[in-house]
């Protein structure tokens, strides 16, 4: 959904004053080019909507794959990891593996803004706005810290060795919910922090539930119906809701025609949609906007998965 969030940040130490960024600029393009080896090279982490940090899976080119990667780079004194769009500092883990997250006011601009996207919004980041974030970096080498492995799941609660949370009836798989409403299945063997999104099977002809599991949140998240429409929440809304930071970092105006926009569980079982498929371990995806008509993934009994992707015309 990197056309309908628009992400800023930026880590300017000892700054009490607003931070003014301008999409598009010249020193806004030229920020982007630090991280654009980091992205090639995998070393990204996609963020949990309470501050979960998911490193990528081995699987290249996946279909939907979520778009808002968070590229982190190697410096003399540590590593930084950044947000996308903007491309400035987010996160800063120390040379010790201290990871911090200061507290900051941006002003963003955008020099054209579509119909029902905002042109200037002031953002608070705060600590507060993502509980399960780490505080260490445990991936050390030479006493500095080093990539994350691939698969690699760090969190606040991990780190505090919570226990796993209880599954509901019926769960059949996990998940972890991003920040901006993409799903993240994990790679197998990954450990569980404590606030999966559990994976419910309603029965026949009746869909699945994915539902909140942790202490930070209740109830169901969502509903997929069996066609793979999805519908948020106990009253089946169409607009998908925004974690506490993804509403700090959405650009989308409160009326605006892109809350009306369905999202998709592009899972199945067999060409014919017919029977809904787990998503499979490691594959990262952006439900809000998928087209059954674009795309429909197929993971059999086996669990081999096919993507199959609508002809191009070419006229």
């Amino acid at each position: 959904m990197h056309a309908m969030l628009i992400v800023l940040a930026v880590l300017f130490a000892g700054s009490d004053t607003a931070i003014s960024v301008r999409l598009g600029s010249k020193e806004n393009l030229a920020d982007g080019k630090a991280t654009g080896k980091a992205i090639e090279q995998g070393s990204y982490f996609f963020l949990g909507a309470n501050g979960e940090l998911i490193a990528p899976s081995k699987i290249e080119e996946q279909p939907c794959l979520a778009n808002l990667r968070f590229p982190y780079t190697e410096e003399s004194q540590g590593m930084l990891l950044w947000l996308p769009i903007v491309l400035k500092p987010f996160v800063e883990i120390a040379s010790d593996g201290t990871i911090t997250l200061p507290e900051r006011l941006i002003s963003v601009e955008t020099p054209i803004a579509s119909p029902g996207y905002l042109r200037r919004k002031d953002i608070h980041l705060s600590p507060g706005l993502l509980p399960e974030l780490p505080t260490r970096w445990p991936f050390m080498q030479d006493g500095r810290p080093v990539p994350a492995p691939r698969g690699a799941i760090l969190c606040r609660s991990l780190e505090k060795k919570t226990p796993p949370a209880v599954p509901p009836e019926n769960a059949t798989g996990w998940l972890l919910l991003g920040w901006d409403g993409a799903l993240i299945a994990p790679v197998l063997g990954a450990p569980m922090p404590a606030n999966p999104l559990w994976v419910v099977d309603g029965g026949a002809n009746r869909g699945i539930d994915l539902v909140f599991g942790g202490p930070l949140h209740s109830g169901v998240y969502a509903h997929v119906s069996p066609d793979g429409e999805m519908r948020y929440g106990e009253k089946r809304l169409v607009a998908l809701p925004l974690s506490a930071i993804g509403r700090q970092l959405s650009m989308i105006a409160p009326n605006s025609e892109a809350n009306d926009i369905k999202s998709y569980w592009p899972f199945f079982k067999d060409m014919e949609r017919t029977r809904l498929a787990l998503m499979p371990p490691g594959y990262a995806i952006q439900p809000f906007g998928i087209s059954l008509k674009e795309i429909t993934v197929t993971v059999d009994e086996a669990g081999k998965v096919d993507v199959h992707l609508r002809p191009k015309t070419v006229y």
